[in-house]
């Protein structure tokens, strides 16, 4: 099932925003279990901004988000243009 029957549901108890290098990525909490949000590619989506990340909560329905910035780090410019130009994520430190 995707997300958005499951928020349609009331499956999902919480999710969480949680910071890492470059973006936010989005858990997603359903009672005991813990699921990342994956992208069309089989990895874990990533959020470059805050404000995409909410765009699409608010299109599900979701009105509430926790979130942690423990690990956030911003992606430096270069990497995030390159990163834009390519299409691809950037692979450089």
């Amino acid at each position: 099932m995707a997300v958005r029957g499951f928020v349609a549901a009331g499956a999902i108890t919480k999710m969480v925003a949680v910071g890492r290098r470059g973006g936010f990525e989005l858990q997603i909490h359903m009672g005991d279990a813990t699921a990342a949000l994956g992208n069309t590619r089989g990895g874990i989506r990533l959020f470059g901004s805050m404000e995409s990340l909410i765009g699409l909560l608010q299109r599900l329905g979701v009105r509430t988000l926790d979130v942690d910035i423990t690990e956030f780090a911003p992606a430096p410019l270069r990497a995030l243009r390159d990163e834009i130009t390519s299409g691809h994520p950037s692979t450089t430190d």
